[in-house]
């Protein structure tokens, strides 16, 4: 749903996007351009332009006067994973080419992580100010970043550690 409620996006696994009126249901504007599964959904916060995301590696601007593309994005080149945004419109990506990347409200790169081992499936920008940036990957593992200079700040693993691990940690093996 869009911040003011007014509207409802969805997206399908053949690239269909598709805005309805939130009251009562009915087809407002069909978004053509992905060509592939729709993978992330941002609006912006006054709900007048939509981001999107897709397997087919883009990143696409949409207005929502008239349903009209304001802007495409060679993202990810072999398939976008996920997207999330901000408040202040900033946005976040994972792609299947093991990047982050952080960009403006206008599809602008501000910032590309360096490669991960294994796929980040997601990402998103955390705080108050969004100054945070949380990856996760196929293994559980979280990474964070500074998303203006691509620093690594740590990392959490939220898979718990095998039984045979803290047995040898809590007798002083590890």
């Amino acid at each position: 749903f869009s911040p003011d409620g007014k509207l409802l996006a969805s997206g399908d696994r053949n690239g269909g996007l598709l805005i309805s009126d939130a009251a009562n249901g009915g087809e407002m504007f069909t978004l053509k351009g992905h060509n592939e599964a729709i993978t992330g959904l941002v609006w912006r916060a006054d709900s007048q332009v939509l981001t999107s995301s897709s397997e087919d590696g883009t990143i696409r601007i949409w207005g929502m006067d008239e349903g009209n593309q304001i802007k495409s994005v060679g993202a990810h080149g072999v398939g976008t994973l996920s997207l999330d945004g901000t408040h202040d419109g900033r946005l976040i990506s994972t792609g299947r080419d093991k990047k982050i990347k952080v960009w403006k409200a206008d599809g602008t790169l501000i910032k590309e992580m360096p490669n991960r081992p294994t796929l980040p499936l997601s990402g998103t920008l955390v705080g108050a100010e969004g100054k945070i940036a949380v990856s996760g990957d196929w293994g559980g593992k979280l990474d964070l970043w500074n998303p203006v200079d691509g620093a690594h700040l740590g990392e959490l693993h939220s898979s718990p550690p095998r039984v045979t691990d803290m047995i040898n940690w809590h007798q002083g093996e590890i």
